[in-house]
This record gives structure tokens, C-alpha cells and sequence, in this order.
């Protein structure tokens, strides 16, 4: 294996993935995840390009999965990897920047896409930021990639965990920005204690969310992608694509923040009775709007044809829907969640699957995303059983975590995101209602 990434890495050869790969399973090794090292390696290529200790940067990669996987790498290849001699990214200059004037702020951007770069490079022309954009994710191995950045802006699968955040610190980050409205991935206490500023998303386009959400609802309904794949077959049988009408059917919303709200009020432009769930009422809403509050959860379970989650993600909310909750939902009934994948027990929803108590499941969001979401595995295996089990019904539509991808969705993110970076020179405030430590 050594001499594979000397060679593949030293050389800048295509292919150090599938070779490292080959050499593991010849060994009789496999990896849960391979897509994790993938997503290293390919970073790691990227970065060899640029930087003279191509070797250094391979092994670091490959040592970082074995630290980070757990149970993603075998035991017997964790204790091989110790062995293997690895660079310290600890006691290099910084890979990504170098120190800037007061004038201009340093941002690492982790997790980045084509769309983020163009984004927040819109929103920022000659305002004072020197963008570093890293495609790889934030975890405690990676942070080091941020030193001499003020800012770091990540997505809703870095993982700011307190060792995370402890790097952060120790560099000299001041602030972490997300591109997201929920900040269940960040140890928000730590980053008080560690002096980082958090902020986050509070409105962008909740109408993006919400439109994704009915338009889950509706393709599952009237089977509009099954039909789209027949025709293209020249397969013009209606068989098996009967729907119903959304009218007069009950739907039911948890959570009425800004996308549970909007998502209410397109309900009803379809003639469908809403009811909500949430412990803080708007009433005023309601009334305006035609939507009725119950008192439980229980009670909009038991009554609706249409459940739709827009709940955050707390210790309260995981597994909201699970096996004894889907026990109350009527038989027959739809279950659509653009929220967080948290919400809902996997195991539990294929059990209901499985006996039919569910007509369709519509997915923006799958509580083991991370590493599979946002990336193309399509030359791959999927080593996530439950996902690859939940893709067989033909009753259930998932989605890669793109509710919030729309051109405005994405001007409001990179505004509200640039806006905060910024006022770390300015000393002025952040965005109102954006500060979560």
C-alpha cells in the first residue's frame, strides 16, 4: 500500500483511489464507506497539484480516514495505518492562505459546490473578502486547512464537534458562518466557551423548502416520475399510476416556522383542510391562513392523509417519527420530511413500508446523508444498507437535500452569510436573528 500512494501521489497519476482500493481488498480488507476516502484522496489530488510534498499530503489523508471512520475502516487497517508515517499538519504553514491586511477577511468555505463558489463570489465583489474554497468537509482533521482564516463558512455536514472547534480556536478563527438555518451539527455550547462566534441562515427563500416539499408530495401522488420513465420506454399503459385528489383530504404540518407555514398555505390553495402541530402556536397565522391547531402530535397523526415535517432537529425532535408514532398515522396515509433526516427512525419507516402502512414516502433528507448527499456515487456501491433498501419501493422518492436550491434560496444564503463575515471588520452587527453563540 505504501508504495501504491508514493507512486500514484508522487506521480499526480489518476486512479490512486481504485488502486489503493484493489491493494485493500486483495488483502482481504474493506471499507463501510468508501466514499469517504474518496472524497479525501480526490481532495488530496487536487491539493498535490499545488503543493511540493505530495507524499506527505497522501499519507495524511489515508491517516485521517483511519482516525476519523471508526467503524468506517476495519480495526486491523486502523492499527496498520498507525504505522504508516504521516505528515503533521500541525506544524505546517498554512495550505491554503497565507496572512492578509486588516483590510481583507480570510474566509474558508468547507464543502463547497459550483453554485456556493458562484454565490458567494456575487454577493462579495470587491467587499473585502479573500475566499478559500475547500471541496472537502469540516471535521477535526481538517481544520488545520483553515489557518489564517478569520471565518469559516460551512454546511450542514461538517461536523463542529468540540475538537472541531478547539482547532478553530486555536488558529485564530473568530467566526463560523453556516449556509444553513438549523445548526444541529455544531456543539454550540463549546463554541461559547472557545469564543467563536456561530451564525447562521435565519430566512432565505422559504418558499424554496416548501414548493420542494409539495412537489414531493404531488410526484408521489399522481407517480409522475414512474410515468416520465415509462414513456421515455414508449410505455404508454396507465396502469398502476392511479393517484387521488388532493382536495378535501387532510394534511398536517409539524412545526410552523416560515417553510411549515408557507407549505400550509399552498395546501390550502388546493382545497385541502391543514391542521398543525407545534408547542409555540401562531394564531394569528392560522386564522388568516384557514389552518387549525390540535393540541398533540398524536391527534394530527391520526388524522391526516398528508404529514409534513418542518421541524428543527433537537433532542426533543429525533425520531419523531418512529415506530410507535407511525403506529397512530391512518393506514394509507403520505409522509414527506424536507427538514432533517433526524426526524425520522430509517429502520422503523421501512418496517411500514414493508407493510404497507404508508402509500409513499417523500425524502429531501435521510438521517445518515453525510458522505453520500452532494456527491456522485454513481460509479460506486452504496455500503448504506437502509438507503439502498429504502430505494427499492417504488413508493418512495428521495431527494439529495436540494429543497433550499433555487437561484433565490442561494442570493439569500450568500447575502446573509457575506453580510456576517463582514461585520467581523466592521464592527458592526451581525444579521438580526443570525447569532447562535
Amino acid at each position: 500500500m505504501d508504495l501504491i500512494v508514493s507512486n500514484h501521489f508522487s506521480r499526480n497519476e489518476p486512479g490512486a483511489f481504485e488502486a489503493l482500493r484493489d491493494a485493500l481488498l486483495m488483502h482481504g480488507h474493506s471499507y463501510r464507506h468508501l466514499a469517504d476516502l474518496r472524497s479525501y484522496l480526490e481532495a488530496v489530488q487536487r491539493l498535490t497539484r499545488r503543493y511540493a510534498d505530495q507524499d506527505a499530503w497522501a499519507r495524511l489523508a489515508i491517516s485521517n480516514v483511519a482516525r476519523s471512520g471508526e467503524s468506517r475502516v476495519p480495526a486491523c487497517q486502523m492499527q496498520r495505518l498507525q504505522h504508516y508515517p504521516c505528515g503533521d499538519f500541525r506544524k505546517k504553514e498554512s495550505l491554503t492562505m497565507t496572512g492578509n491586511p486588516s483590510s481583507v477577511i480570510a474566509a474558508a468555505v468547507f464543502d463547497t459546490k459550483p453554485y456556493d463558489r458562484e454565490a458567494l463570489q456575487q454577493a462579495s465583489a470587491n467587499r473585502g473578502i479573500e475566499w478559500h474554497f475547500l471541496e472537502f468537509r469540516l471535521t477535526e482533521d481538517s481544520a488545520y486547512a483553515a489557518k489564517n482564516a478569520r471565518a469559516v463558512c460551512v454546511f450542514v455536514n461538517d461536523q463542529l464537534n468540540r475538537p472541531c472547534l478547539e482547532v478553530l480556536a486555536s488558529l485564530g478563527v473568530e467566526l463560523v458562518a453556516l449556509r444553513s438555518t438549523g445548526f444541529n451539527n455544531v456543539d454550540v455550547d463549546s463554541a461559547r466557551e472557545l469564543r467563536l462566534t456561530v451564525t447562521r441562515v435565519p430566512v432565505y427563500s422559504p418558499h424554496a423548502v416548501a414548493e420542494h416539499a409539495v412537489a414531493l408530495l404531488l410526484t408521489l401522488n399522481r407517480k409522475t416520475h414512474r410515468a416520465f420513465n415509462r414513456v421515455r420506454e414508449l410505455n404508454f399503459s396507465l396502469n398502476g399510476l392511479v393517484g387521488f385528489d388532493l382536495y378535501a383530504k387532510t394534511a398536517g404540518i409539524v412545526g410552523t416556522g416560515k417553510i411549515g407555514r408557507v407549505t400550509g398555505q399552498i395546501l390550502r390553495g388546493f382545497g385541502m383542510r391543514v391542521l398543525a402541530y407545534d408547542p409555540f402556536s401562531n394564531d394569528e397565522w392560522a386564522k388568516q391562513a384557514g389552518v387549525e391547531y390540535v393540541e398533540t402530535l398524536s391527534e394530527l397523526l391520526r388524522t391526516s392523509d398528508v404529514i409534513s415535517l418542518h421541524t428543527p432537529l433537537t433532542r426533543e425532535t429525533r425520531y419523531t417519527i418512529r415506530a410507535e408514532t407511525i403506529k397512530l398515522m391512518k393506514r394509507g396515509s403520505i409522509l414527506i420530511n424536507s427538514s432533517r433526516g433526524g426526524l425520522v427512525d430509517t429502520k422503523a419507516l421501512i418496517e411500514a413500508l414493508k407493510s404497507r402502512h404508508l402509500a409513499g414516502v417523500g425524502l429531501d433528507v435521510y438521517e445518515e446523508e453525510e458522505g453520500i448527499f452532494f456527491e456522485d456515487l454513481s460509479g460506486d456501491v452504496l455500503h448504506d444498507d437502509d438507503l439502498a433498501r429504502l430505494l427499492t419501493f417504488p413508493n418512495v422518492l428521495i431527494t439529495s437535500h436540494q429543497a433550499f436550491l433555487t437561484r433565490e434560496a442561494l442570493s439569500e444564503i450568500a447575502h446573509t452569510t457575506v453580510t456576517n463575515i463582514l461585520a467581523l471588520g466592521s464592527q458592526q452587527s451581525f444579521v438580526e436573528g443570525s447569532v447562535v453563540a
